[in-house]
């Protein structure tokens, strides 16, 4: 198999002893999977130690769902990239859609959290996406790279450092979201990835791996992963409980 991420954000999902659980159930299937493979879980902030010490002896990453770009200060509310870091975080997820248009991340803000990220040695996990008139109107493409080249214009170009994209089209998350066709995230990743050689020249742009999310589940998965640019899921209900996750990568050939 080749190398492909998985993972997982739980939004405002879980209190400390849930995450526990998971994590505990998570660990008894990890060795039927394949090491090419690698797993990514990014829970609340309040879980994070929790997840630090149940899969310190692991290969999973954690992350953390947001951060401020400031490196300390009076924002109430808010942590910063060395807080996420100190914590035990190697994944700052930025510029989620809900973070976009619930809590008005601007590109402007998700520029400036990337470069932090950036800046703390840290992994940022960019999301993109349009919503369902850009996608009715054809211009799925143009406007997700628009959203990548901004996020990316703080950016050195010449210095290359560890960054991940995720596409989640708004109108294919959620409850009432629908599966995006395999045909139009294959050619929504090779416009992702066309805008990577644009916005960081000097980088290893085929070492940047594309994550698609949206709807993904048991029925879809390896239809989706074996598209061009697909470089793993980033996958929300269907990674509920542990057992979902762990059957989801095995039935998409990332078992031993």
């Amino acid at each position: 198999m080749r190398s492909m991420l998985f993972g997982t954000n739980w939004k405002m999902n879980k209190t400390r002893e849930e995450a526990k659980r998971y994590c505990q159930v998570l660990k008894t299937g990890l060795s039927e999977i394949d090491d090419s493979v690698t797993l990514f879980i990014i829970p609340p902030y309040t879980s994070i130690d929790i997840l630090v010490s149940e899969l310190k002896d692991t290969k999973i990453k954690l992350g953390v769902q947001n951060i401020y770009y400031e490196k300390s200060g009076p924002f109430t509310g808010e942590i910063s990239a060395l807080m996420a870091k100190d914590a035990g975080a190697q994944i700052i997820e930025i510029g989620h859609s809900d973070r976009r248009t619930l809590f008005n991340d601007t590109d402007e803000i998700i520029a400036r959290k990337t470069r932090a990220s950036i800046d703390n040695g840290l992994i940022p996990l960019i999301c993109v996406g349009e919503n369902e008139d850009i996608f009715n109107m054809k211009q799925s493409i143009s406007y997700v790279r628009g959203q990548v080249a901004m996020s990316l214009s703080l950016l050195e170009k010449r210095i290359e450092q560890e960054l991940w994209i995720a596409y989640e089209p708004l109108w294919a998350i959620g409850t009432k979201g629908k599966p995006a066709s395999p045909d139009h995230i294959e050619d929504v990743h090779q416009g992702i990835r066309e805008e990577l050689y644009n916005a960081l020249p000097g980088w290893n742009i085929s070492k940047i791996p594309i994550l698609y999310g949206g709807s993904v589940n048991r029925i879809n998965a390896d239809n989706i992963l074996c598209r061009r640019n697909v470089n793993g899921l980033f996958i929300g209900r269907a990674a509920d409980e542990p057992n979902q996750l762990l059957e989801l990568i095995q039935l998409a050939g990332g078992n031993k």
